[in-house]
């Protein structure tokens, strides 16, 4: 049975429309084929090709979004706000979830900040002592010095957060050693790395590297 002539056709119905005259069907074989009135058959093929309805406009456009971002890392006070407490400060009106959307388009995303437990007695004294037996050095002793450290790093992105990992590099004042990162099976039962790590993983890394510089 004919459907309703007057009525609106769906995206779908005018693809179907468009991709049967473009196979060489006449507008009369595809009413009959779809079901449609051939009057309405030619109103859509006299139209231009069908496209998606557009959905609602963004209520935070690109340059909204650029410039919640640039005022939310100014510095570290601004870093520690809130979305909500960033928009409204620009005068930006949108709830939480609007907010939390239009960030994670820039690619920024909210971390809790972590506490760096301070220095015990202990750790001072260490590094006083290593201070003033180093005072006098001279540049030919530096030169023999490198200097290593560790960071975990967050660096894939997945549906769920992100995906960590443990680097370690090796720098001195004439070269740049390799940058290793931490293979999951190296780390301790606990996730951390130990003397152990370095000895059976790192070093045989750092080894072949200063016999091969490419590597």
């Amino acid at each position: 049975m004919p459907k309703t002539p007057n009525r609106r056709l769906s995206y779908k119905e005018r693809v179907q429309i468009w991709t049967l005259r473009e196979v060489g069907y006449q507008h009369h074989e595809i009413a009959h084929k779809l079901g449609i009135p051939r009057s309405t058959v030619t109103r859509c093929l006299n139209t231009s090709t069908p496209s998606k309805p557009q959905g609602r406009h963004p209520k935070i456009t690109t340059p909204l979004r650029i410039l919640l971002v640039q005022h939310a890392t100014q510095n570290a006070e601004q870093r520690r706000k809130t979305r909500e407490e960033i928009a409204h400060e620009l005068g930006i009106q949108a709830c939480r979830r609007t907010l939390v959307k239009a960030f994670e388009k820039e690619l920024y995303h909210r971390r809790k900040a972590s506490e760096k437990p301070f220095l015990t007695q202990q750790h001072i004294e260490h590094r006083l002592k290593w201070a003033w037996e180093h005072l006098y050095w001279t540049e030919e002793q530096w030169d023999q010095v490198a200097w290593g450290d560790e960071m975990s790093e967050c660096c894939i992105p997945k549906f769920s957060g992100y995906s960590s990992g443990q680097v370690w590099g090796i720098i001195s004042r004439y070269w740049k050693g390799p940058l290793i990162f931490f293979k999951k099976e190296w780390l301790t039962k606990k996730g951390t790395v130990d003397s152990r790590v370095y000895i059976r993983q790192v070093l045989p890394i750092y080894g072949r590297q200063q016999q091969d510089p490419y590597i």
